[in-house]
Protein backbone atom coordinates (compact mmCIF):
# COMPACT_ATOMS: atom_id res chain seq x y z
CA UNK A 1 0.00 0.00 0.00
CA UNK A 2 1.18 3.61 -0.78
CA UNK A 3 1.76 5.44 2.15
CA UNK A 4 3.29 8.27 0.68
CA UNK A 5 1.69 11.79 1.84
CA UNK A 6 -0.15 13.60 -1.62
CA UNK A 7 -0.14 17.48 -1.10
CA UNK A 8 -2.54 19.41 -2.93
CA UNK A 9 -1.69 20.33 -6.76
CA UNK A 10 -1.03 23.69 -8.32
CA UNK A 11 -4.69 23.42 -10.09
CA UNK A 12 -6.36 22.62 -6.58
CA UNK A 13 -4.86 25.00 -4.81
CA UNK A 14 -5.66 27.90 -7.67
CA UNK A 15 -9.39 26.74 -7.75
CA UNK A 16 -9.34 26.98 -3.89
CA UNK A 17 -8.48 30.30 -4.14
CA UNK A 18 -11.01 31.36 -6.92
CA UNK A 19 -13.47 29.97 -4.60
CA UNK A 20 -12.61 32.37 -1.93
CA UNK A 21 -12.24 35.44 -3.90
CA UNK A 22 -15.49 34.64 -5.51
CA UNK A 23 -16.76 34.30 -2.08
CA UNK A 24 -15.26 37.58 -0.58
CA UNK A 25 -16.50 39.35 -4.03
CA UNK A 26 -20.21 38.56 -2.70
CA UNK A 27 -20.04 38.93 1.00
CA UNK A 28 -17.87 42.14 1.05
CA UNK A 29 -20.31 44.59 -0.15
CA UNK A 30 -23.22 43.06 2.47
CA UNK A 31 -20.94 43.33 5.06
CA UNK A 32 -19.82 47.13 4.06
CA UNK A 33 -23.39 47.89 4.18
CA UNK A 34 -24.47 46.12 7.68
CA UNK A 35 -20.92 48.55 8.84
CA UNK A 36 -22.75 51.90 6.67
CA UNK A 37 -26.14 50.71 9.09
CA UNK A 38 -24.22 50.74 12.13
CA UNK A 39 -22.17 53.74 11.09
CA UNK A 40 -25.86 55.52 10.70
CA UNK A 41 -27.68 53.94 13.75
CA UNK A 42 -25.02 55.41 16.11
CA UNK A 43 -24.89 59.08 14.13
CA UNK A 44 -28.60 59.02 14.26
CA UNK A 45 -28.70 58.48 18.58
CA UNK A 46 -25.70 61.23 18.29
CA UNK A 47 -28.12 63.65 16.24
CA UNK A 48 -30.64 62.95 18.98
CA UNK A 49 -29.11 63.72 21.54
CA UNK A 50 -27.71 66.85 20.53
CA UNK A 51 -31.30 67.86 18.83
CA UNK A 52 -32.53 67.11 22.88
CA UNK A 53 -29.81 69.06 24.30
CA UNK A 54 -31.46 71.98 21.76
CA UNK A 55 -34.27 71.64 22.89
CA UNK A 56 -33.29 72.01 26.36
CA UNK A 57 -31.59 75.04 25.94
CA UNK A 58 -34.27 76.71 24.49
CA UNK A 59 -36.79 75.50 27.11
CA UNK A 60 -34.41 76.95 29.55
CA UNK A 61 -33.69 80.37 28.16
CA UNK A 62 -37.63 81.87 27.23
CA UNK A 63 -37.39 79.73 24.08
CA UNK A 64 -34.46 81.49 22.90
CA UNK A 65 -32.91 79.63 20.51
CA UNK A 66 -28.92 79.03 20.98
CA UNK A 67 -26.37 80.54 18.43
CA UNK A 68 -26.53 77.83 15.73
CA UNK A 69 -23.00 79.50 14.00
CA UNK A 70 -19.81 77.78 15.65
CA UNK A 71 -18.31 80.39 17.16
CA UNK A 72 -14.86 81.20 17.29
CA UNK A 73 -11.55 79.55 18.44
CA UNK A 74 -11.61 80.04 21.96
CA UNK A 75 -7.89 82.12 21.92
CA UNK A 76 -9.02 84.45 18.87
CA UNK A 77 -8.31 87.89 19.54
CA UNK A 78 -12.17 89.15 20.99
CA UNK A 79 -14.11 86.74 19.66
CA UNK A 80 -17.53 86.95 20.02
CA UNK A 81 -17.08 90.32 19.21
CA UNK A 82 -14.89 90.14 16.05
CA UNK A 83 -17.95 89.92 13.27
CA UNK A 84 -20.85 92.19 14.45
CA UNK A 85 -23.03 91.27 10.96
CA UNK A 86 -26.28 90.33 11.22
CA UNK A 87 -24.86 86.29 9.95
CA UNK A 88 -22.47 86.78 12.56
CA UNK A 89 -22.35 85.36 16.32
CA UNK A 90 -23.47 89.06 16.82
CA UNK A 91 -26.60 90.07 16.60
CA UNK A 92 -27.87 93.76 16.01
CA UNK A 93 -31.28 94.53 16.86
CA UNK A 94 -33.32 95.73 14.24
CA UNK A 95 -35.40 98.37 15.94
CA UNK A 96 -32.61 99.79 18.20
CA UNK A 97 -29.73 98.99 16.00
CA UNK A 98 -27.76 97.64 19.54
CA UNK A 99 -25.13 94.97 19.25
CA UNK A 100 -25.60 91.66 21.36
CA UNK A 101 -23.34 88.80 21.56
CA UNK A 102 -25.19 85.29 21.69
CA UNK A 103 -23.29 82.35 22.92
CA UNK A 104 -22.33 79.69 20.15
CA UNK A 105 -23.19 76.41 20.56
CA UNK A 106 -19.99 74.90 20.19
CA UNK A 107 -16.54 76.99 19.24
CA UNK A 108 -15.30 75.81 16.06
CA UNK A 109 -13.15 72.51 16.64
CA UNK A 110 -11.68 72.61 12.54
CA UNK A 111 -8.06 70.32 13.49
CA UNK A 112 -6.99 71.42 9.72
CA UNK A 113 -6.92 75.22 10.55
CA UNK A 114 -3.67 76.72 10.97
CA UNK A 115 -4.73 78.35 13.85
CA UNK A 116 -2.18 76.36 16.38
CA UNK A 117 -5.37 77.04 19.19
CA UNK A 118 -7.66 74.34 17.46
CA UNK A 119 -4.71 72.02 15.83
CA UNK A 120 -5.42 69.05 18.47
CA UNK A 121 -7.70 66.34 19.67
CA UNK A 122 -7.05 68.43 23.12
CA UNK A 123 -7.84 72.18 22.44
CA UNK A 124 -11.01 70.54 20.61
CA UNK A 125 -12.39 69.01 23.03
CA UNK A 126 -11.99 72.12 25.14
CA UNK A 127 -14.07 73.90 22.54
CA UNK A 128 -16.68 71.88 22.38
CA UNK A 129 -16.69 72.21 26.04
CA UNK A 130 -16.91 76.03 25.66
CA UNK A 131 -20.20 75.72 23.79
CA UNK A 132 -23.59 76.65 25.46
CA UNK A 133 -25.12 72.73 24.28
CA UNK A 134 -21.93 71.48 26.96
CA UNK A 135 -24.14 71.61 29.53
CA UNK A 136 -27.04 69.70 28.07
CA UNK A 137 -24.79 67.19 26.54
CA UNK A 138 -21.83 66.48 28.02
CA UNK A 139 -20.22 64.03 26.37
CA UNK A 140 -17.76 64.71 22.94
CA UNK A 141 -18.46 61.03 21.70
CA UNK A 142 -22.20 62.89 20.73
CA UNK A 143 -20.66 65.58 18.52
CA UNK A 144 -18.75 63.25 15.98
CA UNK A 145 -20.43 61.00 13.67
CA UNK A 146 -18.25 57.43 13.52
CA UNK A 147 -17.41 57.65 9.94
CA UNK A 148 -15.81 60.46 10.45
CA UNK A 149 -11.81 61.13 10.55
CA UNK A 150 -10.06 59.75 13.49
CA UNK A 151 -8.74 62.98 14.10
CA UNK A 152 -12.19 65.45 14.04
CA UNK A 153 -14.25 65.83 17.11
CA UNK A 154 -17.00 67.35 15.67
CA UNK A 155 -18.64 66.47 12.68
CA UNK A 156 -22.33 68.19 12.91
CA UNK A 157 -23.30 71.57 12.63
CA UNK A 158 -27.21 73.37 12.84
CA UNK A 159 -28.43 74.68 9.77
CA UNK A 160 -28.27 78.13 8.98
CA UNK A 161 -32.26 79.31 9.64
CA UNK A 162 -32.65 78.53 13.41
CA UNK A 163 -30.23 80.94 14.32
CA UNK A 164 -27.62 80.10 12.17
CA UNK A 165 -25.95 82.03 9.47
CA UNK A 166 -29.09 84.20 8.81
CA UNK A 167 -27.38 85.50 5.36
CA UNK A 168 -28.63 83.08 2.81
CA UNK A 169 -31.92 84.14 3.41
CA UNK A 170 -31.58 88.26 2.13
CA UNK A 171 -35.06 89.23 1.17
CA UNK A 172 -34.85 92.21 -1.43
CA UNK A 173 -31.02 91.28 -1.84
CA UNK A 174 -29.53 93.98 0.71
CA UNK A 175 -28.37 91.12 3.17
CA UNK A 176 -31.47 91.63 5.45
CA UNK A 177 -31.77 88.08 8.07
CA UNK A 178 -35.13 87.47 8.07
CA UNK A 179 -36.28 90.36 10.01
CA UNK A 180 -39.70 90.53 7.97
CA UNK A 181 -40.18 86.94 7.90
CA UNK A 182 -39.47 85.22 11.67
CA UNK A 183 -40.79 82.27 10.84
CA UNK A 184 -38.05 81.90 8.28
CA UNK A 185 -35.50 82.87 9.86
CA UNK A 186 -35.83 81.55 13.65
CA UNK A 187 -34.67 83.00 16.98
CA UNK A 188 -37.61 81.32 19.09
CA UNK A 189 -38.46 77.79 19.22
CA UNK A 190 -42.03 79.08 19.33
CA UNK A 191 -41.55 80.06 15.82
CA UNK A 192 -40.82 77.02 14.50
CA UNK A 193 -44.17 75.76 12.47
CA UNK A 194 -44.15 72.11 11.40
CA UNK A 195 -40.89 71.47 13.86
CA UNK A 196 -41.47 68.12 12.70
CA UNK A 197 -40.35 68.95 9.33
CA UNK A 198 -37.69 71.41 10.21
CA UNK A 199 -34.18 70.16 9.94
CA UNK A 200 -31.89 71.03 13.30
CA UNK A 201 -28.84 69.18 13.12
CA UNK A 202 -27.00 67.83 9.99
CA UNK A 203 -23.94 65.01 9.59
CA UNK A 204 -21.33 67.54 7.14
CA UNK A 205 -19.11 64.68 5.50
CA UNK A 206 -17.69 64.45 1.85
CA UNK A 207 -14.86 62.58 0.45
CA UNK A 208 -12.49 65.43 -0.54
CA UNK A 209 -11.70 68.25 1.82
CA UNK A 210 -13.23 66.37 5.00
CA UNK A 211 -13.28 69.92 7.46
CA UNK A 212 -15.90 71.17 9.44
CA UNK A 213 -18.48 74.09 9.05
CA UNK A 214 -16.97 77.31 11.28
CA UNK A 215 -20.86 78.67 10.53
CA UNK A 216 -23.81 76.93 9.85
CA UNK A 217 -24.77 74.36 6.79
CA UNK A 218 -26.23 77.14 4.56
CA UNK A 219 -28.22 76.38 1.94
CA UNK A 220 -30.16 79.25 -0.37
CA UNK A 221 -33.62 80.21 0.47
CA UNK A 222 -34.66 82.42 -2.69
CA UNK A 223 -32.82 80.54 -5.80
CA UNK A 224 -32.36 76.97 -6.02
CA UNK A 225 -28.62 77.15 -4.72
CA UNK A 226 -26.42 74.65 -3.09
CA UNK A 227 -24.24 76.89 -0.93
CA UNK A 228 -22.00 74.13 1.11
CA UNK A 229 -21.15 71.18 -0.31
CA UNK A 230 -23.82 68.63 -0.57
CA UNK A 231 -23.16 66.00 2.55
CA UNK A 232 -23.12 62.70 1.24
CA UNK A 233 -20.96 60.22 4.59
CA UNK A 234 -24.02 57.99 4.61
CA UNK A 235 -24.40 56.16 1.30
CA UNK A 236 -24.56 58.40 -1.05
CA UNK A 237 -26.43 60.82 1.85
CA UNK A 238 -27.19 62.34 5.24
CA UNK A 239 -28.29 61.86 8.22
CA UNK A 240 -29.94 64.60 9.88
CA UNK A 241 -31.90 65.57 12.96
CA UNK A 242 -35.31 67.63 13.25
CA UNK A 243 -36.66 69.97 15.56
CA UNK A 244 -38.84 67.65 17.51
CA UNK A 245 -35.64 65.89 17.93
CA UNK A 246 -36.63 62.88 15.61
CA UNK A 247 -33.99 61.61 13.01
CA UNK A 248 -34.06 60.33 9.73
CA UNK A 249 -31.11 59.34 6.97
CA UNK A 250 -31.51 61.21 3.29
CA UNK A 251 -30.46 59.57 -0.02
CA UNK A 252 -29.68 61.82 -3.14
CA UNK A 253 -31.81 60.85 -6.35
CA UNK A 254 -29.82 63.08 -8.11
CA UNK A 255 -26.67 61.56 -9.63
CA UNK A 256 -25.17 65.27 -9.68
CA UNK A 257 -25.98 65.56 -6.56
CA UNK A 258 -23.87 62.92 -5.22
CA UNK A 259 -20.95 63.69 -8.25
CA UNK A 260 -20.97 67.72 -7.00
CA UNK A 261 -20.47 66.19 -3.00
CA UNK A 262 -17.47 64.01 -3.89
CA UNK A 263 -15.77 67.12 -5.16
CA UNK A 264 -17.17 69.26 -2.04
CA UNK A 265 -18.00 71.89 -4.60
CA UNK A 266 -19.91 74.72 -3.50
CA UNK A 267 -22.37 77.43 -4.68
CA UNK A 268 -23.77 75.45 -7.37
CA UNK A 269 -27.32 75.15 -9.02
CA UNK A 270 -28.65 71.58 -10.04
CA UNK A 271 -29.19 71.20 -13.66
CA UNK A 272 -30.96 67.97 -13.50
CA UNK A 273 -34.59 67.49 -12.53
CA UNK A 274 -33.32 64.84 -9.82
CA UNK A 275 -30.77 66.96 -8.65
CA UNK A 276 -33.54 69.71 -8.92
CA UNK A 277 -35.77 67.71 -6.42
CA UNK A 278 -32.99 67.05 -4.20
CA UNK A 279 -32.01 70.96 -4.09
CA UNK A 280 -35.97 71.82 -3.38
CA UNK A 281 -36.63 69.33 -0.46
CA UNK A 282 -33.58 70.34 1.28
CA UNK A 283 -34.38 73.77 1.28
CA UNK A 284 -37.78 73.37 2.72
CA UNK A 285 -36.52 70.92 5.37
CA UNK A 286 -34.05 73.67 6.06
CA UNK A 287 -36.44 76.69 5.44
CA UNK A 288 -40.20 75.34 6.18
CA UNK A 289 -41.03 76.72 3.01
CA UNK A 290 -38.90 78.05 -0.35
CA UNK A 291 -40.84 80.89 -2.54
Amino acid sequence: MDTQKRGFTLVELLVVISIIALLMALLMPALERARELGRRTVCGGNLKDLALAWMMYADGNDGKLVNGEAGPAIGDPDPLLSDTGPGGRCRVDPTTGKVYVEEPWVRRTEPENTNPNISNSYAQEVAIRAGALWPYSKNTKVYRCPGGKANHLRTYSIVCSLNGDGGRYNGNGTGGVGISQPMLWVKNKSLVRRPNERIVFICEGRTVDETNNYRSFKIDYYTRTWIDPVPIRHSGGTTVAYADSHTDHIKWQGKETIEQGEISKINWPPTTPEGAADCDNMRKAIWGKIP
